[in-house]
């Protein structure tokens, strides 16, 4: 277990931010789950790396950045590959490797490692946790090679565009049409089924429409990824984003390894972190709050349920 002093626990004001008790309890446990992670991949020979706003918090703050609540790491694809066979067997009792070939139902396209799937207010969960009784887990992403050979690259990059276009047509049908006519769901149907017979002429392959369509375009993306490696490649991405607009390229003599202090802990970051948080987000110095995808605290909703069942009642964002 990770040893923080007891003042750690403290609310505390960074950057002009409150960071509530529960915020760093939260923040401890993520931690605890990061270091099991850590151990994971020193045994095995792994290399993995702090990043996205996780790396800005060692640069910039060496810790979380105030208002963020969430830690995420990358992997390159073949030490990402080697982890998720090797995880899922080696993570404690309890705890879940969570991503599109562990959960037919998973939608996102990288993993999440947590120690649970539900609040627990157990003596023994609050001990182990230092007193956080959310889930509390790290996003763990993988990053590709983009061939050097141009045809190569804009074909993949095509196929990428292909498969993520019927993903979204599938999240469209089955999740934003509950108010649609009967013949707005006909024509978005037909919008999916010619996606998918384009995919299956493309990629020769075929779809079982009685299973999760999403689940299985997700993997399809996901193989796509990995169509080159290392030997054919001098650039890395983050393909999710490359193909949603967004021109992410990384050398890969950046992806040498360096330590850095995070909170109580020593993380490894790209040798040439600089240049990895400029090529992503410019001028990373800049303070900007409100930017995660999720509601801020992301165990809100599981905060709001315990004081609703009268549990935890003295604990606030």
């Amino acid at each position: 277990m990770l040893q923080f002093p007891e003042n750690y626990f403290q609310e505390e004001v960074r950057c002009g931010f409150t960071v509530s008790e529960t915020m760093k309890r939260y923040w401890a446990a993520e931690m605890e789950v990061l270091q099991t992670i850590i151990e994971i991949c020193e045994n095995h020979n792994l290399t993995y790396y702090a990043f996205w706003g996780t790396l800005i918090g060692v640069v910039r703050h060496k810790g979380f950045i105030p208002w963020d609540d969430d830690i995420d790491i990358a992997m390159k694809r073949e030490d990402y590959t080697k982890f998720l066979q090797i995880a899922g067997k080696e993570l404690p009792a309890g705890w879940h490797m969570r991503n599109i070939y562990e959960e037919e139902e998973w939608t996102q396209y990288h993993s999440i490692v947590t120690n649970e799937l539900a609040v627990d207010i157990s003596e023994e969960r609050l001990s182990r946790f230092h007193g956080c009784p959310f889930v509390a887990g790290v996003d763990v992403f993988p990053l590709d090679y983009l061939p050097r050979d141009r045809q190569a690259a804009e074909m993949q990059k095509s196929l990428l565009e292909m498969v993520h276009a019927v993903v979204t047509s599938v999240k469209y049908l089955y999740t934003d049409m509950r108010d649609a006519t009967q013949e707005e769901i006909w024509e978005a149907r037909g919008a999916v089924e010619e996606g998918l017979v384009e995919l299956e002429k493309v990629c020769r392959i075929s779809f079982d429409r009685s299973k999760s369509l999403e689940n299985q375009l997700l993997r399809l993306f996901d193989r796509i990824c990995m169509l080159y490696g290392s030997e054919e490649a001098d650039l890395l991405t983050s393909y999710p984003d490359y193909i949603k607009g967004r021109d992410f390229f990384l050398q890969k003599e950046w992806l040498g390894t360096a330590d850095k202090s995070f909170e109580n802990m020593m993380l490894t970051v790209p040798s040439d972190f600089d240049k990895v948080l400029r090529a992503y987000y410019g001028d990373y110095m800049v303070f900007e709050k409100n930017t995660q995808a999720h509601g801020y605290p992301i165990y809100k909703k599981e905060l709001a349920m315990l004081h609703e069942r009268g549990l935890w009642l003295n604990v606030r964002e």
